[in-house]
């Protein structure tokens, strides 16, 4: 995959280290990568393969296109976020791709808020049963 190959190829690369930037996956890059594909395909409009130079001159136009499109169509699906998904799931499949961990368990504790919340839960239904030190109280 294009995005694995320019931003995910291992945990050192900008996808990885710059995660801030890169997640959800950006829309201009998506746009890009997009653009990029144009490109391959305009290489073999003929039927033989001819290399075409990529540059912003030559693709800037349906590239800002590109964008446009991607934004309305976050706004059309919003409802159910499809376009954020997505973004998120190319994100995580190139961390994982790279050898990292996904985002979503990068910043979340070793023990879980809930895990908390049930022990305070069953300390204060069995508070009458322990004395001051901690020990079960004989009945």
């Amino acid at each position: 995959m294009a995005i694995n190959k320019m931003w995910f190829k291992n945990k050192r690369n900008e996808g990885v280290v710059y995660t801030d930037m890169f997640y959800p996956m950006p829309i201009p890059a998506l746009a890009l990568i997009l653009k990029a594909i144009e490109c391959n395909i305009d290489e073999w409009v003929s039927g033989t393969k001819t290399d075409i130079a990529f540059y912003a001159d030559n693709y800037c136009t349906t590239y800002m296109k590109h964008i446009e499109s991607l934004k309305t169509f976050s706004e059309v699906t919003s409802k159910h976020g499809l376009l954020e998904t997505m973004q998120k799931r190319l994100h995580n499949f190139g961390r994982q791709h790279a050898g990292a961990a996904p985002t979503a368990l990068k910043d979340k504790p070793a023990i879980p808020m809930s895990a908390f919340e049930v022990a305070l839960k069953e300390y204060k239904d069995n508070e009458d049963k322990t004395d001051q030190d901690g020990k079960i109280a004989s009945f």
